[in-house]
């Protein structure tokens, strides 16, 4: 099973019209395609307006033919051509396929606290065996459920946790817990070694609909 992301970072003048152009696209491809694709904006972690949307598709091959079809539908070419003075930058497509889970393996949640990283060369291995050990613990400490992806495109070897939660009361609960979790911190000391310095970003989103 693979994740499939699409972002793209509004104009600031453009904002109000980008988030609804978010939900109204998200809908006009689920309705289409039957593929559920749901809209989400970064609250945090990345530069104000940056929008995404994401689908579970089973290959790459489904991606390949549901676009093939939405470029064949008159109605949302259109929508798409509409939109283009929203956005600042190209939209950039991701493709990641889903490793392992922790808890219900479900997207359901409003929030998406979402943590990349790069694997060290020669370290891979070891990377990926640590990524599943501290996924499944934050998963324990936080009662949240966590997926594990791993980036098929882009930056070789990338890793990344999406921690689910249904309310901001519950982000400030979680990030509190592992905060306070010694044997968390003592995980996260000892894969210094594991991945690229300065390569780890985290950031925060909120679904739209």
């Amino acid at each position: 099973m693979n994740l499939y992301i699409r972002n793209a970072t509004a104009r600031p003048e453009k904002m109000l019209d980008a988030l609804a152009f978010a939900t109204e696209i998200a809908t006009q491809v689920t309705t289409t395609t039957g593929l559920e694709v749901t809209p989400w904006s970064t609250v945090y972690g990345a530069p104000l307006g940056t929008l995404s949307w994401s689908a579970r598709v089973a290959s790459q091959a489904e991606i390949a033919k549901i676009g093939d079809q939405l470029l064949a539908d008159a109605k949302y070419v259109e929508t798409l051509e509409g939109a283009i003075e929203m956005f600042a930058t190209p939209a950039e497509d991701t493709v990641n396929e889903i490793v392992t889970f922790a808890g219900s393996g479900g997207n359901a949640g409003e929030y998406a606290a979402v943590v990349i990283a790069q694997c060290a060369d020669g370290r891979m291995a070891d990377a990926m065996a640590w990524a599943v050990d501290i996924m499944n613990h934050v998963s324990s400490v936080t009662g949240q459920d966590v997926t594990l992806v791993r980036g098929l495109y882009g930056p070789f070897a990338t890793l990344a946790w999406i921690t689910m939660a249904e309310t901001i009361e519950q982000v400030d609960a979680g990030t509190a817990a592992i905060s306070a979790d010694s044997t968390y911190i003592e995980k996260i000391d000892s894969a210094a070694d594991l991945f690229v310095p300065g390569a780890t970003t985290s950031r925060l989103l909120r679904r739209l609909a």
